[in-house]
C-alpha cells in the first residue's frame, strides 16, 4: 500500500522558506566564523606557548640551583 502524497497546496507552506537552490545556509559556516575562531585558537596558542616558554626557564633554573647544591655536597667530603 502506497503512502498518500500530499497535493502541492499542502507541502507549499513547508518549503516556503526554503532556497530554491544549493546549500542550506544554516549548514553553512562562514568564512568569516572560521577565521575569527582560527584567529582566536592562534592567540591561544600563542599565550601557552609563552608560559611554557616561562616554566622551562623556571625548570632550567631549579635543575641549575639543583646540580649546583649537589656538587657543593661533594667537595664537602659530607
Amino acid at each position: 500500500m502506497d503512502a498518500p502524497n500530499p497535493s502541492f497546496s499542502e507541502a507549499s507552506p513547508l518549503l516556503a522558506n526554503l532556497p530554491s537552490r544549493g546549500i542550506f545556509s544554516s549548514t553553512v559556516v562562514s568564512s568569516r566564523h572560521v577565521g575569527k575562531e582560527s584567529e582566536m585558537l592562534n592567540l591561544d596558542v600563542q599565550a601557552l606557548e609563552r608560559k611554557s616558554t616561562v616554566n622551562a626557564g623556571y625548570i632550567n633554573e631549579a635543575v641549575q640551583l639543583y646540580e649546583q647544591n649537589s656538587m657543593h655536597e661533594l667537595f664537602q667530603g659530607n
